[in-house]
């Protein structure tokens, strides 16, 4: 395909460094316009991008193997290998090529908070969670499943075990709170400039005296999504620490953190905290 790749007059720009090594080839060349075209690339910049994962959520192993006995020659003298994105124990994470990679919480604004605007009525919410019993609370199990969250337990409307990225699943909780939950659901949309969908609702309660210990949220999907929280029941002795910062979040507030960095909440009070937690994905 290319020929004697020892011809001296053959000139080799690598696809990943397009831009930069399409000025280098030119620049070598002695092209009189090899500047301008730089200079053009700098203010134009990238205007048919497109988002994707990162490449080895596209590969399986029987075409990771292909490709690298069919391509070896190129492999070899080039230098590449395989990147594979891995979890904390150096296990290969699962495929998962709806996942965008190149996520910005936030809206990639500096801080570790942002506010979505004004506040909201969470009365009818606190009213119907005085009903359920703590065996209700317990079912989640989430108390168990994550060494950080030991003091909290959970009421799932929409989530998945498996930390899916798409097709949720509705719960029976879910027709509950449905009438409350509209109102707010069509507030995402209108804030980040964007339609999208949800991937994961749950109230999250905090026991008195309770602590989430410092952690960082590590499973794609839970970094690739704008993690909101509304406070139901909170008191001036809860602390909601992100990156460093430690602020009491008001009650009715809804508030993005960036779970991608290190986070923790104490609750110094003698009294329960209650947040909603809704992670919402654009399209």
């Amino acid at each position: 395909m290319h020929g004697d790749l020892d011809n001296e007059r053959l000139h080799i720009g690598y696809f990943e460094n397009l831009e930069e090594d399409f000025i280098k080839i030119m620049t070598n060349l002695n092209v009189p316009q090899s500047e301008q075209m730089k200079s053009q690339f700098a203010s134009i910049g990238h205007t048919n991008s497109s988002k994707h994962s990162h490449y080895s959520n596209y590969y399986s192993d029987e075409l990771r193997q292909l490709v690298s006995a069919k391509d070896s020659t190129l492999i070899e003298r080039y230098g590449y290998h395989f990147e594979a994105v891995l979890d904390d124990s150096n296990n290969v994470l699962p495929m998962t090529s709806n996942i965008h990679f190149s996520f910005k919480k936030l809206l990639g604004k500096k801080g570790n908070f942002l506010s979505l605007g004004a506040a909201v009525d969470v009365s009818s919410i606190r009213q119907k969670l005085a009903q359920c019993s703590e065996q209700q609370w317990a079912e989640s199990g989430r108390h168990n499943m994550y060494e950080p969250h030991r003091d909290t337990q959970a009421i799932m409307l929409m989530h998945d075990n498996d930390f899916r990225h798409s097709k949720p699943t509705y719960l029976p909780w879910f027709d509950t709170f449905k009438s409350d939950l509209e109102p707010l659901f069509q507030r995402f949309p209108e804030f980040y400039k964007s339609q999208g969908y949800f991937v994961r609702v749950l109230f999250a309660k905090l026991s008195a005296g309770g602590t989430i210990t410092p952690h960082i949220d590590r499973v794609p999907s839970l970094l690739n999504c704008h993690r909101v929280h509304l406070p139901i029941t909170s008191n001036k002795d809860v602390w909601f620490s992100v990156g460093g910062e430690s602020v009491n979040l008001p009650v009715g507030e809804l508030i993005e953190i960036n779970n991608a960095t290190v986070h923790s909440v104490e609750n110094n009070s003698d009294a329960d905290r209650i947040h909603l937690i809704m992670d919402w994905v654009p399209y």
